[in-house]
């Protein structure tokens, strides 16, 4: 009566049930890892929703005062130029960040024309940070907007 009482009381887990138990706990880390965002990719997102809202105010702008507006891209970031205003630069969220004009009217390079007339040449803008690129474009009606991954409209 004496040993199956003890090993009763003994309690504990046997080498399968933490083999199990691990297994849950990396599978639910693996998950867990997998589902965060790259902060690399967000942050492309993020510039390019920021610089699809500033060309549009430009192009509002430039239709409304009827003169042109210029967005230059720089090493810093665009250059916006508006006659009679001085020039004025809407720098990268983030100091890698780069850039080019990869479609766009018989302009300067690097340079897209937003105005005033209402339709605009097609033109594109491709961003570039930590390896990934981003691509803004308007076909000459529609606002500017990112490009889904992949596409090329």
């Amino acid at each position: 009566m004496g040993k199956p009482l003890a090993r009763a009381l003994q309690g504990g887990f046997t080498l399968l049930e933490l083999l199990v138990v691990l297994l849950i706990v990396g599978l639910v880390s693996a998950g867990v890892v997998l589902s965060l965002p790259d902060p690399g990719h967000s942050a492309l997102q993020k510039e390019g929703r920021r610089l699809s809202a500033v060309l549009e105010a430009a192009r509002a702008e430039s239709r409304s005062r009827a003169s042109p507006v210029v967005a230059q891209l720089a090493v810093d970031g665009l250059r916006l130029k508006r006659p009679g205003r001085p020039e004025e630069l809407v720098a990268w969220l983030q100091p890698a960040m780069q850039g080019a004009v990869m479609a766009g009217a018989a302009a300067p390079a690097n340079t897209l024309i937003l105005g005033p007339e209402p339709l605009i040449p097609p033109q594109r803008l491709r961003l570039w940070l930590q390896g990934q690129s981003l691509d803004l474009y308007t076909d000459g009606v529609s606002p500017f907007a990112l490009a889904p991954q992949g596409e090329t409209p």
